[in-house]
This record gives C-alpha cells, sequence and structure tokens, in this order.
C-alpha cells in the first residue's frame, strides 16, 4: 500500500512553502496540495459571460462583460485591470478517450467516449502566494513602440490609432498625471509601477473615447512550459492500462482573455446566444460581421505573463581566459518541478480517473483527486502482487464477453490485463486475440 493519502477535510497550507530540506512526508504533503485547485477567486467580473463563439477552446477561455461602469468610468475599469492582471491565467489540461461500433455495419459507426476529463494545472505550474509577482509581468503598448496592436481603430497599428488631444502615454515626453505616483525623474521606478500607470493612461484613453461600439481586451498567457512533454508521459501512463482507443490530451488556457464592451445595443446583441446562433444558421453573419467590423473600436494594448520556469545565471569567479568568466545557468521552476515532474505527479490521478471512466469533461476537485490517488495505489499494489492464473483468465475472458456485448465495463480488474477501448466491428468474421500471463489464446468472434 502506498502512503497514506490526507484527509481532503484538511486545511489547505500555502502552495509554495518548502523548508529548505523538506522531510518525505513534507513532500508528499506538498505534492498533494499541487494538485488541488486555487483558491483565488475568478469570479469577481461584474457582469461576467462567456464569449459566444464557434470554437469550444475560445469560449472556455474568453470572458466578456458589458457592465456599464467598465466603459464609462476610467479609474473604475483601471481598478478592475489591475486587479485581474495579478490573477493567473488557469491552465487545464483535457483528457479524452474515445473508440470506435460499428454497430454491426460497416457504413455505421459512432463514436463511443471512454472517459472524458479534465485536470486543473494551475498549483502545479504557477507560483502563489507572496512571491508570486515575481514571476509573472504586465506590459502595455506604448505610442510609435512598433508594436502591432489594436490602439483604438479597425486594424492593428505600431502607432497611435486615435487623433490628437487624447490622453498621452509616458512614451509621448510628457509629463505623467499627478494621481499615476511616478515621480518625475526617478530612477528607481519599478516596471509594476509604470505599468499601472500605463493601464491607467490606456483606461483614460477608451472611457474618453466617444465611439458607441468600441470594446478593451486584456489577455494572459502562460510561458516556458512544454505542454507535449505532460501529452507525451499521461499518454504512456493511460497505454499501461491496456486501453487501445484514440487519445486526446490537449491544453486548455482558462481565463486568457477578458473582454470589456460599452453597453451599446450593437454589443449587447453579439453577445446574446440566441441572435449570435440566429446569425450564424440564417448566415446573416455575412451582413453582420462587416457592419460590427467598420463601427467597433478595439483596445488590446495590456498583456500578463506569467512564468513556468525561468533561467538564472550564476558567476563563478572563474577565469576561463583573460577576457571571460566560467558562468553556472540554472532553471529555476515557479512551482518546484519541471514538466516531466508535473506528469508523473498527475500520473495516478489521471490513471485511475481514465480506468473509472470519468465522463463529462469537467475538471476533477478536491475530493475527486485524494480518492483517485487512493485507489489507483490499492490497484497497482494488488496487480504487483499477482493472483491466481485460472482467475486472471476467467476475468479475462468475461472481460471480452462483456465488450463484444456492448455492455459497459468490459474490461478485467487486474491493472489494465486485457485490453478494452478498441475499436469494434461487429460483423464476426474474425477471430480475437486474449493474452493473459504467459498464454495466449484466440477467440472466434
Amino acid at each position: 500500500m502506498g502512503k497514506q493519502i490526507p484527509s481532503p477535510e484538511d486545511d489547505l497550507p500555502p502552495a509554495y512553502s518548502p523548508p529548505s530540506v523538506p522531510t518525505q512526508d513534507q513532500s508528499q504533503s506538498q505534492n498533494d496540495d499541487d494538485l488541488l485547485r486555487p483558491t483565488e477567486s475568478y469570479d469577481s467580473i461584474l457582469g461576467g459571460r462567456p464569449y459566444h463563439s464557434l470554437s469550444s477552446a475560445t469560449r472556455a477561455t474568453s470572458t466578456v462583460t458589458l457592465w456599464p461602469e467598465y466603459s464609462q468610468d476610467a479609474s473604475v475599469l483601471a481598478d478592475f485591470i489591475t486587479e485581474h492582471t495579478e490573477l493567473p491565467p488557469q491552465p487545464h489540461l483535457s483528457i479524452r478517450g474515445e473508440h470506435s461500433d460499428s454497430g454491426g455495419s460497416k457504413n455505421n459507426k459512432s463514436k463511443v467516449v471512454d472517459f472524458d476529463f479534465q485536470i486543473d494545472l494551475t498549483r502545479s505550474l504557477i507560483r502563489h502566494g507572496d512571491s508570486a509577482s515575481r514571476w509573472a509581468y504586465t506590459s502595455c503598448v506604448s505610442d510609435n513602440d512598433g508594436q502591432k496592436a489594436y490602439r483604438g481603430g479597425r486594424w492593428r497599428s505600431s502607432g497611435p490609432s486615435a487623433p490628437s488631444g487624447r490622453i498621452a502615454l509616458p512614451t509621448d515626453d510628457t509629463e505623467l498625471p499627478a494621481d499615476t505616483d511616478l515621480e518625475s525623474g526617478n530612477n528607481n521606478t519599478t516596471s509594476e509601477t509604470t505599468s499601472e500607470a500605463e493601464i491607467k493612461m490606456w483606461s483614460a484613453r477608451f472611457c474618453n473615447d466617444p465611439a458607441s461600439v468600441k470594446s478593451f481586451t486584456f489577455t494572459r498567457s502562460l510561458n516556458n512550459f512544454d505542454y507535449e512533454v505532460l501529452r507525451r508521459e499521461l499518454t504512456g501512463h493511460l497505454r499501461s492500462l491496456n486501453y487501445e482507443g484514440t487519445i486526446t490530451i490537449e491544453p486548455v488556457l482558462l481565463g486568457s482573455r477578458v473582454t470589456v464592451y460599452s453597453p451599446h445595443w450593437i454589443n449587447k446583441l453579439r453577445n446574446n446566444a440566441f441572435a449570435f446562433w440566429a446569425c450564424i444558421i440564417l448566415q446573416l453573419w455575412i451582413l453582420t460581421w462587416p457592419v460590427i467590423w467598420l463601427l467597433e473600436k478595439r483596445y488590446e494594448v495590456v498583456r500578463t505573463q506569467w512564468l513556468f520556469s525561468r533561467t538564472t545565471f550564476e558567476h563563478t569567479g572563474e577565469r576561463i581566459s583573460e577576457h571571460s568568466v566560467r558562468v553556472i545557468r540554472h532553471t529555476e521552476y515557479a512551482a518546484g518541478k519541471d514538466e516531466m515532474g508535473v506528469a508523473e505527479m498527475w500520473a495516478p490521478v489521471v490513471r485511475q480517473a481514465a480506468w473509472e471512466k470519468k465522463l463529462g469533461g469537467c475538471a476533477l476537485v478536491k475530493d475527486e483527486i485524494s480518492g483517485l490517488k487512493a485507489r489507483d495505489e490499492e490497484r497497482r499494489a494488488r496487480a504487483q502482487t499477482g493472483g491466481n492464473e485460472w482467475v486472471e483468465r476467467t476475468q479475462a475472458v468475461m472481460g471480452v464477453a462483456r465488450g463484444l456485448m456492448g455492455v459497459p465495463g468490459g474490461r478485467t480488474t487486474t491493472g489494465g490485463r486485457g485490453g478494452w477501448g478498441r475499436d469494434r466491428n461487429n460483423s464476426r468474421n474474425g477471430a480475437l486475440t486474449v493474452s493473459t500471463g504467459n498464454s495466449t489464446w484466440s477467440i472466434n468472434v
């Protein structure tokens, strides 16, 4: 049996507060905490609603609001943006397994979903707590900085899209407003304070824009993380269950885009589910989309980047040559683990969730994670101790029979001895090979 799993009712310690030399129990407790969902509230967007799109990924990752004060009061908008740039995005992995079933006809194939769930990687990848700000950077575009962005116009531009007379940004070489807390000539101004001042001025530009149809979008991103490592490693763990179906593992970054719309009737209609789908079904988008594009003034100037890892360099003082010294390169990870470590930490939960055929596409919650991890350890312990060969053969035959009859749960319970989730063709014109232990034999189907 594996180590005892902490009770789900225990209070959660900080996500990242390791001692200098952690004990084994402390490391185990921290690993369990990193599997849990974050405690921050992401529901403080007044009037927030999902973004309407044909893309399910866009709908899942984008939020919109038409709350009037956000587009009418610059101080309210600036406070709202500043508050939300301090919240990290929520990286999820969507894990799905499916196979095809012909139902007795080669021309009548249907997809059967074997498991479909998500895992929330936020605490596993992103630094939380007092030191989180050191792993995030908020930037705003500036006038004439050469970056392509929506600056209050219909197209991306590298210069100011607004006419003269608007509120100036710091790069305009003009004096900053007094309420920006930036002292003239202060060389110790931090980038965080600078970004807050720029957010205030972009908020003032947006709210003072006379356009009736306008939008302000800020984005969050997660950098320096390789999802492909998790995809490869978790796929291997799922295959260890003798699962033979199609495995799809895709990243989903929740909260990556937040858009504030002015409360104009056009914006209200475009964010109405009935009106949106009516335009799609009736092909009215051919007319409505160009009208919206001509009328809308877009602002996409604020970006927050969260780091999974970063590289630091240490000068040892040892000279290699007359003009160079030895430098040691270190890679530091926000949550203390690299991609392989994160994959191995989640592997027991993912294996057991797939084995139990979790469906619904929702993220696993605290109680589920603790139970799944404990049951995975029990199941693997039973499989390692072995069992009676005839019992295993009987379980394999019963699993094959249930699978052929389409009965749910058509697999063995010995931890992955019998294959399951294979594409099925019930035309009964071949033989199925079954392996148990060291024996291999066939069943006519």
